[in-house]
């Protein structure tokens, strides 16, 4: 491993403070007052997984937009739908399919049923829209139902039935039961040489990421987070294979690169400066090599937090930082602050 990979070269200062924040907020604003306002009829109606009713085992993915983890033959996804007008709408299918995966779908709307087979798109975000014919629709309430089988581990993750021309509305889903628990797998690593000497706990952390990565290949509902850059490049050292099928996971979205800094660091024992080069240095690294940015600071096992941490989060422009001890308040999701009123969301669900 070259030298200049073990550590961040210094990139110089982000500039931070309330007057990047108000020219920020004024860029939105002008954006959103620049936007169209959507037609007041439109001509065709989109079923979308948010609206769905979903029984057996599949999972809607709101922050994704698709319905995946499907894996029961049995599961069943309905829409319910107002027709204003009777009409024959053409239907259309928009999904997903990695590659060893797809089958058999039924698609009921109202009294038709339409068949068709998924295949393989690419990945699981690979979008391909399908025409999959016209249906009668008389006025009133109609349910759409989509249902599969057979079909090889998982048929596709849905992300839109599309109905055109149409006028109609769909029928808004209830709110959400009770809460659900999602675990999150993902080992805190101590790949700078804590435990043992600092080759042998790097193989240790590379070779257990790639033990997950075997998970992924083998269940399909299986996803998990991956952080620190340098056990990314001790994978790509190692074994460069592993490493295109890494990015290919990430890419489908069953991994996730969720740490923007360049390591894990000790926050509430590093300076300003340190911390802004590790954000700096771990994002361009993995937009550079990964061609993604990650959203999170990812500081999950810290002994203290750092005054200066929703500011440099908030200059960084992360959706969050997610951290699990010492949470100065009684909430699992709050805000943090900085001495300059910077704020940011933060995630800490260790107390």
């Amino acid at each position: 491993m070259h030298a200049d990979e073990r550590r961040p070269r210094r990139k110089g200062i982000l500039t931070l403070g309330p007057r990047s924040r108000r020219a920020a907020t004024a860029g939105l604003l002008l954006a959103a007052l620049a936007t169209p306002a959507p037609a007041a009829e439109p001509a065709a109606v989109r079923l979308l997984p948010a609206d769905a009713r979903i029984s057996g085992d599949a999972q809607a993915y709101r922050f994704g937009g698709f319905i995946g983890s499907w894996t029961d033959p049995a599961a069943i996804i309905e829409w319910d739908l107002d027709v204003r007008e009777a009409g024959k709408p053409g239907v259309a299918l928009t999904f997903a399919c990695a590659p060893d995966h797809g089958g058999d779908f039924k698609l009921t709307v109202g009294a038709a049923t339409l068949s068709g087979r998924t295949e393989p798109t690419g990945g699981w975000y690979d979008c391909k829209t399908i025409p999959l014919g016209a249906v009668e629709l008389p006025a009133g309430r109609q349910t759409v139902r989509l249902t599969a089988g057979p079909f090889k581990t998982a048929p596709m993750n849905v992300f839109a039935v599309t109905l055109s021309p149409l006028k109609g509305s769909v029928v808004t889903a209830p709110g959400p039961g009770a809460p659900r628990a999602v675990i999150v797998p993902n080992f805190h690593p101590a790949s700078c040489g804590w435990l043992a000497n600092w080759s042998v706990e790097r193989n240790y952390c590379a070779n257990t990421y790639l033990d997950h990565l075997d998970r992924v290949r083998d269940d399909p509902a299986y996803a998990f987070a991956i952080s620190e850059v340098n056990n990314l490049i001790a994978i790509r050292d190692f074994e460069p294979a592993r490493f295109e099928e890494l990015k290919a996971r990430i890419r489908e979205g069953r991994v996730e690169a969720v740490n923007a800094f360049f390591l894990e660091s000790t926050v509430n024992l590093s300076g300003g400066e340190a911390l802004v080069k590790l954000g700096v240095e771990g994002l361009r690294w993995q937009q550079a090599v990964l061609g993604v940015r990650p959203r999170f600071g990812w500081v999950i096992d810290v002994c203290g937090m750092h005054d200066q941490m929703a500011q440099v989060a908030a200059g960084l422009g992360l959706d969050a930082l997610v951290y699990c001890r010492h949470n100065p308040t009684p909430s699992t999701v709050h805000w943090l602050e900085s001495p300059d009123g910077t704020r940011a969301l933060a995630i800490s669900p260790g107390g």
